[in-house]
């Protein structure tokens, strides 16, 4: 009996080595890339949408890779050092999100240059940054901590939460 291949619509959930698992409805795949694809610049990350070709056999291969809507990248220092950014490239981390929640405790680890930098990703990959200040009730005055915040990006969603008081949490939930 002849075995039909079949082709489908997935997303990319997680990979592990060269397997990369994506999600077709119910049902979970386990795939490897094509050998065109493997030779591609872009390979996909987790949250790529793509077309996978099933053999009927149990094999399943993605085949083609969906265009983005959004991608957070990160440097890829690759033995660079930082005096030579302008060679450097950047590694695909997740593609097709529509938020990025950026944790940060309101104790001794605040910094407000890491949270300007991963709003500035977010922001350039198309996504929106949601920044969320912990342990509020360890502050005095939270709103100044979110007045700063506000200075970095007018259009980002700032809360400053407490699971010890509740406080801000089901602003948050929304």
């Amino acid at each position: 009996m002849e075995q039909k291949t079949q082709i489908i619509e997935g997303r990319v959930v997680s990979i592990q080595r060269n397997t990369f698992f994506v999600k077709s409805g119910k049902e979970e795949y386990a795939a490897h890339l094509t050998g065109k694809l493997r030779e591609s610049e872009e390979i996909p990350v987790v949250g790529d949408y793509v077309n996978v070709c099933l053999d009927g056999y149990g094999s399943a291969s993605i085949i083609k890779l969906q265009p983005r809507k959004s991608l957070f990248v990160r440097p890829d220092r690759s033995g660079h050092v930082d005096g030579y950014v302008k060679t450097m490239k950047e590694q695909p981390v997740i593609a097709n999100f529509d938020y990025v929640f950026i944790i940060t405790s309101l104790n001794f680890n605040f910094n407000l240059n890491r949270i300007a930098r991963y709003a500035a990703i977010t922001t350039s990959g198309g996504g929106t940054p949601v920044v969320v200040l912990t342990k509020a009730y360890l502050v005095n005055d939270a709103d100044s901590y979110i007045e700063k915040v506000k200075t970095l990006n007018r259009k980002m969603e700032i809360y400053a939460v407490s699971s010890f008081t509740g406080e801000e949490l089901e602003q948050l939930r929304k």
